[in-house]
């Protein structure tokens, strides 16, 4: 339910926003636009887990979820995918000694990550097509996390048992006449693991009218 109240005030205000964009001139003869776009793009946002799970695994309800996307559209149809970074709070952390390059001594603690891959296909409706589209999109995606020591080779480590799975994924992209682009999306999980995740895409947009 946060996620969702969060998701309507972005959209709100990011349609103000693009309002206040100046306005391609509309030639007297309107013709039909074929789209053919490539996006590149980073997102930030966060991902809410099953509680009992989270509390099995050690770390917060929540977690920062970052993704770096490539997507490329054909008119309405839409696929691409990426690479994905989840950073959570721990509190299962543990501490142990090790020896740096320099050997001395010290005394480092653990921290808790994920790391994945993903793809999705979906569908746009260009409500304008050079600056505003809505979309939703069907994905897979796969995490691998873990509890361990950053920069240690013989330093103990423990899997965290939270994937992701199948999930649909609404959103919302707006384009500058640059082809600055920012995205507001929300994921919906299909599995337990996983609940949704809330996260804004700041990007660039190359394309072929």
């Amino acid at each position: 339910m946060r996620n969702l109240i969060t998701l309507l005030a972005l959209i709100s205000s990011a349609s103000v926003w693009a309002e206040t964009q100046p306005e391609q001139p509309v030639p007297e003869e309107k013709e039909e636009v074929y789209l053919q776009t490539t996006t590149w793009g980073i997102s930030a946002g966060t991902i809410n887990f099953n509680p009992a799970l989270a509390a099995r695994e050690g770390v917060d309800e929540s977690a920062v979820h970052l993704d770096f996307v490539w997507h490329q559209q054909e008119d309405s149809f839409v696929y691409g995918g990426g690479i994905t970074g989840i950073l959570y709070s721990d509190n299962e952390s543990f501490s142990v000694d090790v020896i740096d390059g320099f050997g001395d001594h010290r005394r480092a603690s653990s921290s808790a990550s994920g790391f994945g891959l993903f793809g999705e296909i979906g569908y746009s409706f260009n409500w304008k097509p050079k600056s505003v589209h809505l979309g939703a999109m069907i994905g897979v995606e796969k995490i691998w996390s873990e509890r361990g020591i950053s920069n240690c080779t013989d330093c103990p480590s423990e899997n965290i048992n939270i994937d992701s799975g199948f999930y649909l994924k609404p959103h919302i992209k707006f384009i500058t006449n640059s082809g600055f682009t920012f995205t507001i999306s929300y994921k919906k999980f299909a599995g337990d693991d996983m609940e949704d995740a809330v996260f804004l895409t700041f990007g660039s947009t190359s394309d072929l009218f």
